[in-house]
């Protein structure tokens, strides 16, 4: 078991100041399996009461609403997380990540893609995901502010370039063009200074595995999750107002 220090802080400034302002943040890491939440404080400005609940896919959120005008909305995390080895149990067949959603969407430049792969008969799950993130990472140039939010996979690999969001769009459409139950998940990596994306499978032990397609890695340790969903329009970590 390994201890983590993280500490995170976004701010949202306003041509005009703003009032009446409801928020929707996901910024706290989450208790699972394989991460336990040590310590932790959430620190928002103009102040604000939080609470707490799951969303839609089972992850934290934290919401509130404050009637103070402001012209810039600060939010500030900071805490330490017990992390072992990255291994999350699942129960059900994960069918939900195993089919197209608005961002992993198909196209011409996803589908050359996959038939370069070699075939993978034979081969583990986790094998063929890491197989596809390594196809991944060779097709891509990490490049800064080349992308939005609202870019989808396809458009991404069709530029060659992106960031850690784009490379897990493409893992995950290509992860599922193979049948295999693949999510995005977005938290904080050791030594980076800024959030970060990966992809989770389910492995053939029944356990949802990390795998980082930018770093081209498999995850072990290190890694501090937040949020999962389908793809990042399920899980931003910045606030919705």
């Amino acid at each position: 078991m390994r201890r983590y220090r993280y500490s995170y802080q976004s701010i949202l400034y306003f041509e005009v100041p703003a009032a009446r302002h409801d928020f929707c943040l996901r910024c706290l890491p989450c208790e699972n399996a394989c991460q336990h939440i040590v310590a932790e404080v959430l620190q928002i400005r103009p102040p604000a009461l939080i609470l707490q609940g799951p969303d839609g896919l089972k992850s934290r959120i934290q919401y509130g609403h404050t009637n103070e005008p402001h012209d810039a909305f600060v939010f500030t995390c900071n805490g330490e997380v017990e992390l072992t080895d990255y291994r999350l149990p699942e129960t059900s067949s994960g069918g939900l990540y195993r089919v197209e959603s608005r961002l992993t969407g198909s196209g011409p430049a996803l589908e050359h893609l996959l038939h370069t792969l070699p075939q993978s008969t034979g081969m583990t799950t986790t094998d063929k995901a890491l197989r596809i993130a390594d196809a991944v990472h060779r097709a891509m140039t990490y490049m800064p502010q080349s992308t939005d939010n609202q870019t989808t996979a396809e458009e991404a690999l069709t530029r060659g370039q992106g960031v850690c969001q784009d490379y897990a769009h493409i893992c995950i459409a290509l992860c599922r063009h193979w049948g295999i139950a693949a999510r995005y998940v977005n938290g904080f990596v050791v030594g980076t200074g800024a959030t970060h994306a990966w992809v989770e499978v389910l492995a053939d032990d029944g356990c949802w595995t990390g795998i980082d397609p930018t770093a081209n890695a498999i995850i072990t340790e290190g890694y501090i999750k937040i949020a999962h969903g389908r793809d990042a329009a399920d899980s931003p970590i910045n606030l919705e107002v």
